[in-house]
């Protein structure tokens, strides 16, 4: 059971990463940051309701 733990865990991390890239990558290429960051907000507040 703790394997499967560690292989879920594994995943999430990975996917999390990849989340904080494409929300660093928004920020740069995005011209109005406010209305980037107000949207990772929700995005984020979204993810960690659905579980």
């Amino acid at each position: 059971m703790s394997r499967e733990r560690q292989r879920t865990n594994k995943k999430k991390k990975h996917r999390e990463e990849m989340f904080d890239l494409k929300v660093s990558v928004s920020l740069y290429t995005d011209p109005t940051p406010y209305e980037a960051v107000k949207e990772i907000i929700n995005k984020t507040k979204k993810r960690g309701k659905t579980r």
